[in-house]
This record gives C-alpha cells, structure tokens and sequence, in this order.
C-alpha cells in the first residue's frame, strides 16, 4: 500500500532532511490512537508518542546538530463503539496537557492539540465539546495550540468556528491568570473606606480593574438584557460570527514583517542557497 503509515513517514522523514540546511523548526507529530495504534490507557498513549517523538528528535540533531525542534506529539483516542478516530473525547484534552507537561519537562517548546469536535458545524454539541478540551489543554499553556476552527474530527475547517474557538482561548487565557496576588489587588484600604453594605461600583479601583484586565469583558455573543437582545431581532451567535467573517474578507490587510524578521529569512534563505 503506497499510502501505509511506514511508508508515509519515511516521506515526511526524507523532507525534513531537505529541509535541515534551512534552519527551519522541525515540529513532529506522531499520533498514536488509544486502543488503536497504542495500548488502551491514557499513560501508555502518552509514553509512546514521546518515545516516537524523541526518537525523531535523535534523527533529526544526528542528521544536524541544533536544528530548532518543536515538541509536538498528538495522542488521540479511538471511539470503542465503532474504532473509528474521535476528535470529542474529553481524554483528548487530557492528553494534550500531558504533551504540554512533557515538553516542558524536556525544556522543548511545545504544540499541542485539544479543540477537536466530532461535529461537522458550529453548535452546541461543537462548543461544549472544544470548550472542555480547550481548557484542559491551554490551561497548561502549550507555545503553540492548534485546532482553531476545526471541524468534524480535524476534517473540516470553518472560518466562523475559528472565531468561536478564538473567544473559547481567551476565556481560557482569563482562567489560567488566576488569583493576581500583587500588592496592589488587595484593596484593604478600599474595603475600610466602603464599609458594611456599601458599593464599590463608583470606586476608582474598580474602573481600573475593568481596564486593567481583572476580569475578562466579551464583546462576542450576547451579553445584554432580554429586552435589548429580543429588540434586535434575536440574533444569534453564529450570525454575529458568519458578519465578522464577511467584514475580515473584505476589508483585512496582512500585517508586513517587521525589518528584523524580513533580514532573519533573507539569511535563512542565503545560507540554503549557499549549502
């Protein structure tokens, strides 16, 4: 079989060694199938595709030594009702935290995936599906996250969903901040001011904590009164999204690299050419 896994990787082994000269990151993702292609339990899955991964890494560094690696194993889980790949499973996201902690262990920055559905368009069953497996994932804060938009088991890609996974990782983001703990946030002399039963609504502490990041204000989705929402026309969160994909297309401009990044993939480019 011309498409088998073996044969595929020495594909993708063979390109990476034409590539090695450039300078180019190598990100390798090796994904073992819990109950499939490893052993039905989360740890096993784990072990292997590091093992996978650092044995790619050898070959790599042997083939050129300090080539930049990206850790970047993606351990996945089967369906055992019908053996077929599963993009919604909450271990899935699991796993994706266990890569983050073992790159790091390494000292590798790292790629992790965890905002996969199985369903095939924007929806509930989609958002709480990327939602739970988003957050165990980012919550461990991999270098790279990957997935944004994905659909239908990493088959299909919406432009709109991206937009929906973007605001489920800054709500993530806001909830991997945590308790801020600095000096500053304490506010016991605000708390004597006020008093029992007083409001702190008028406090300059607490505009500057609404501009200064303490908690997360969403300008996505519907976050107003019933009576502003239904004088709308009830729009739905899908609408918003498919609007501010129309208003990107039409009007979006690429941002330039900057004179640094422009002058490193010149050299990067020179020194291929020389070698």
């Amino acid at each position: 079989n011309p498409q088998s896994p073996l044969i595929m990787v020495g594909k993708q082994t063979d390109a990476y060694l034409e590539l090695l000269d450039w300078n180019i990151p190598v990100a390798v993702l090796p994904m073992p199938m819990m109950g499939a292609t490893s052993p039905a339990s989360l740890v096993s899955t784990l072990v292997l595709g590091n093992c996978e991964t650092l044995g790619y890494l050898c070959l790599v560094q042997a083939a050129a030594r300090g080539t930049p690696f990206i850790y970047a194993p993606v351990p996945v889980v089967i369906d055992p009702r019908s053996g077929r790949f599963t993009g919604s499973a909450v271990e899935t996201g699991l796993l994706g935290a266990g890569v983050t902690e073992m790159g790091r262990h390494y000292g590798l920055p790292v790629q992790a995936a965890g905002t996969g559905t199985d369903q095939y368009f924007p929806s509930i069953q989609a958002g709480y599906e990327k939602a739970t497996n988003g957050l165990l994932t980012a919550l461990s804060w991999p270098d790279i996250l990957i997935e944004p938009g994905h659909l239908g088991c990493n088959t299909a890609l919406c432009l709109e969903q991206i937009l929906i996974d973007i605001e489920i990782f800054r709500l993530t983001k806001q909830a991997r901040r945590g308790f801020v703990t600095d000096e500053d946030k304490w506010l016991d002399d605000v708390i004597e001011k006020i008093g029992p039963a007083g409001s702190y609504l008028g406090e300059k502490s607490t505009r500057e904590a609404a501009r200064g990041g303490e908690w997360y204000i969403s300008r996505f989705g519907m976050h107003e009164d019933f009576e502003r929402w239904d004088a709308a026309g009830r729009p739905d969160l899908l609408d918003q999204a498919h609007q501010m994909v129309e208003e990107m297309l039409a009007n979006h401009q690429p941002l330039p690299f900057d004179e640094a990044a422009e002058r490193e993939l010149q050299k990067i480019q020179e020194g291929a050419r020389a070698a």
